[in-house]
């Protein structure tokens, strides 16, 4: 274990804290790779509460002697454990980071990007035509951004569009967006907030910079 922590480097900043004014916290590495030290000053065992900076579900003890059972808060960004330290003794902690999800294969069209004509095809239900709109939107900014004049419409049927990019939105038991040939790309979900966060995630691999000119700074003049 010391070998682990002297490889790992002292930290002087814990970014973690305990409930028990007898115990002591100390960090040593950072992430991917973050241990945390807890010794109880007392010659009592001791139970503490101890809560770190850091999402780590598979926080565990370093030779895994007790077991843990910690609680991440995904909206503080925080992770929180309990246990119990005997006297006079040491736990260290070893904390990796939650997986990160793998990337998502985008379609590969452009036409969304080039704010070419484009037919948007959703059913008449509410979910399905808000995400519509917001296909239309997208559009109608990127021609904007590259000062084209856009052509988008929003129809019911496959057979009623006129353009051959098409977008399809239509409802479906789990989110996807694949593209269905070069010139049009599905879109679907259980609800419009599932399909409005799949193709907003989609949308920020595409969309065009407001612009690639560096900050114009003006220099006033001084005063007299």
């Amino acid at each position: 274990m010391s070998i682990a922590l002297a490889r790992a480097g002292w930290n002087p900043i814990p970014q973690a804290i305990t409930n028990s004014p007898s115990a002591r916290i100390e960090r040593f590495g950072a992430d991917p790779q973050t241990f945390f030290t807890v010794r109880n000053l007392s010659d009592q065992p001791l139970k503490v509460d101890v809560k770190m900076k850091g999402l780590y579900p598979g926080l565990s003890e370093f030779r895994n002697r007790v077991p843990l059972n910690p609680t991440v808060d995904q909206a503080a960004g925080e992770t929180a454990v309990s246990f119990t330290i005997p006297a006079n003794e040491l736990i260290a902690l070893r904390a990796e980071p939650a997986p990160k999800p793998p990337q998502r294969s985008w379609p590969q069209v452009g036409f969304l990007a080039e704010a070419a004509p484009v037919s948007v095809i959703a059913p008449d239900t509410t979910d399905t035509l808000h995400v519509a709109h917001c296909v239309k939107g997208f559009v109608e900014l990127q021609g904007e951004l590259l000062n084209k004049t856009t052509e988008t419409e929003i129809v019911s049927d496959a057979a009623k569009a006129k353009f051959p990019n098409r977008v399809l939105v239509k409802l479906a038991p789990e989110p996807s967006l694949a593209a269905e040939g070069p010139n049009a790309v599905a879109l679907s979900g259980p609800n419009e907030s599932s399909m409005r966060q799949l193709l907003g995630e989609y949308l920020e691999t595409i969309e065009r910079p407001l612009t690639n000119e560096p900050a114009k700074c003006t220099l006033a003049a001084p005063e007299r």
